[in-house]
């Protein structure tokens, strides 16, 4: 009997917690290239540390000086992220998958491009 209270408990802290699971956030880029835009991703908001992020081939996507930092649980490029002046920490891994990530300093000058 206590084998299944036990088994009890774990199942209701997971359905609990069904917020702490990652999401899969894809960039659509459907009002801008800025990042920061919560209807430019799929599903639509902007992506947290807990979420997994995409930018498929074909899409650009900014992150512009004017908009906050970003942490992403993973991050995944096909397409193209251009960073400038912010920080971007990813906290599982990312990978370039044919990608490519542009880092500008104040805005105006590449400072690394990474392919």
């Amino acid at each position: 009997m206590q084998y299944i209270k036990g088994v009890s408990v774990v199942a209701a802290l997971l359905l609990s917690a069904g917020g702490a699971w990652a999401v899969t956030k894809t960039f659509n880029g459907s009002v801008s290239t800025d990042v920061s835009v919560a209807n430019n991703w799929t599903p639509a908001g902007v992506p947290t540390a807990a979420d997994d992020v995409v930018i498929p081939a074909g899409t650009t996507a900014v992150l512009p000086n004017s908009a906050p930092d970003q942490a992403y649980r993973s991050l995944n490029i096909a397409g193209s992220l251009s960073v400038r002046s912010r920080t971007v920490s990813i906290f599982a891994g990312a990978n370039l998958n044919g990608g490519t990530v542009e880092l500008f300093q104040n805005d105006c000058c590449t400072r690394a491009v990474l392919r």
